[in-house]
């Protein structure tokens, strides 16, 4: 399969890769590789706050496969380290996470909610999640600790004061595939989920 080089721009998870050339950029560039087959230049000092691309750089191995993350979900999370790029490890901006963590489909599940489109509200929702959960997965490959952290924060709060079959439901799971023990063990590690919180439609957001 040919691949494209491409190169992530600001805010580039509501953008469209696009082809460029590189080669006068000063800052010496990482080929990664997603396992679509896009090709993406990316500057080695942001491809190394992962920590499993810094250790698979030697000497002057400038090439590495993501076997494990599409380009679609690559995408996102090189806006990630690109806002984080140059911070300190302490740098937080919780507006920009809760912004970033809503995968660009936060207007139209608000207009939605507000319009009383249930339908449409649900199936963004249901898209926000999958992408959600593709960059958890993700940084937690890459071991990007700022991301997986933030990721599992937000997906805790969606699963906040739903009970265990509210969260299969929640994941797209058949109850009826898990033994009685299996479930009771879901239940037990996961009673922190229904403690007293009255879930409001904008808490699935």
């Amino acid at each position: 399969m040919s691949t494209e080089e491409i190169i992530v721009a600001p805010q580039a998870q509501e953008q469209s890769p696009i082809e460029v050339d590189t080669v006068d950029k000063v800052e010496h560039k990482i080929q990664i590789i997603s396992n679509d087959g896009v090709t993406f230049n990316v500057d080695q000092s942001m491809a190394e706050m992962s920590e499993t691309i810094r250790a698979s750089l030697t000497g002057e191995e400038s090439f590495i496969p993501l076997p494990n993350i599409d380009a679609a979900t690559f995408i996102k999370v090189m806006a990630y380290l690109e806002h984080y790029s140059g911070k300190d490890d302490d740098f937080k901006d919780d507006d920009w996470d809760t912004t970033f963590l809503k995968m660009g489909h936060g207007d139209i599940i608000k207009k939605a909610r507000e319009d009383g489109d249930d339908k449409t509200r649900r199936d963004h929702c249901l898209v926000m999640y999958n992408e959600v959960c593709g960059v958890i997965l993700a940084a937690n490959y890459l071991h990007i600790k700022r991301l997986l952290d933030v990721g599992c924060k937000k997906m805790a709060y969606w699963m906040r004061g739903r009970t265990p079959e509210e969260i299969f439901d929640f994941f797209g799971l058949a109850i009826e595939q898990f033994k009685p023990e299996e479930i009771e063990n879901i239940r037990n590690e996961t009673c922190w989920c229904e403690e007293k919180y009255e879930r409001k439609p904008e808490d699935d957001e």
